[in-house]
């Protein structure tokens, strides 16, 4: 894979990192877009796209610093040094939600109307963003015997840890096939995208385009997690963490569409 896209000297820029701003950026201008056609200013969307911006960035940090607390426990400074790494994409999703409901409370603005501008962009930047976690090796699956498994070099950490799950710890030069969960998760993102770009032009209720959109995200990532590794430690009551999340958004989705659509035929 390729984890680090151009180097100079000591400074270097990685494909994770350029891919989700280049997610962000494209969602950004999508976005403005969108905007007037929606009754939405351009103003609101820029606000709004710097509130994303910051609670992606927190909410990510703080979900994986509390997944992986062991690692930063004796080393508080490392919970703000970003430059080392380590996000989890659902807690950025999670408090960039939180932060838009308040946003638009504050400005007075329907929720369903900024959130039916954003839904389509953001999942376009999840699906750009995943396919830098695939550069990175981040995000893997496990052990595959199927057509559709990828091999990591063997000195990535997905190698190590599905030879450690395939019990074939060997010299380090074998590579297992796993499933490139990071590739599904991009395609589910996508798939999810057109169904919303389908339902806006047969004129969909608001309410029902966001709450498509916590849906698709919620069952693809239910999907996905199938197959995905997780460590022990972030598993409750047998289910990852995040498949808690994934349900509760795909939930969350189903009670919006049938509200709003309730709400349009009445």
């Amino acid at each position: 894979m390729f984890p680090v896209l151009l180097r100079f000297g000591d400074w270097s820029v990685s494909t994770l990192g350029l891919l989700y701003a280049v997610g962000v950026l494209a969602a950004f201008l999508w976005a403005l877009r969108r905007a007037p056609g929606m009754g939405v200013a351009c103003k609101t969307v820029c606000d709004a796209a710097i509130i994303t911006m910051l609670g992606f960035l927190a909410g990510g940090r703080l979900h994986y610093v509390l997944q992986h607390w062991a690692r930063f426990r004796g080393d508080l400074p490392a919970v703000a040094d970003l430059s080392r790494g380590g996000t989890a994409q659902y807690g950025g999703i999670v408090l960039m939600i939180f932060g838009l409901l308040l946003y638009a409370r504050w400005r007075r603005q329907p929720a369903a109307d900024l959130g039916a501008v954003l839904a389509a962009p953001v999942l376009l930047a999840v699906a750009i963003g995943r396919l830098g976690c695939y550069a990175q090796g981040c995000c893997f699956g496990r052990p595959t015997d199927g057509p559709l498994g990828v091999c990591f070099p063997p000195d990535a950490r997905a190698s190590r840890v599905g030879r450690d799950l395939l019990d074939a710890g060997g010299d380090g030069t074998l590579a297992p096939a796993l499933h490139p969960t990071q590739l599904y998760s991009a395609g589910g993102a996508l798939l999810g995208l057109l169904l919303l770009v389908w339902l806006q032009r047969r004129g969909a209720a608001r309410g029902v385009l966001v709450g498509t959109a916590l849906g698709a995200l919620g069952l693809s990532r239910l999907v996905v997690d199938q197959f995905r590794y997780y460590e022990p430690s972030v598993f409750f009551l047998g289910w990852p963490i995040n498949c808690w999340i994934s349900a509760t958004l795909l939930c969350a989705g189903v009670i919006l569409v049938v509200r709003s659509s309730s709400s349009r035929r009445s």
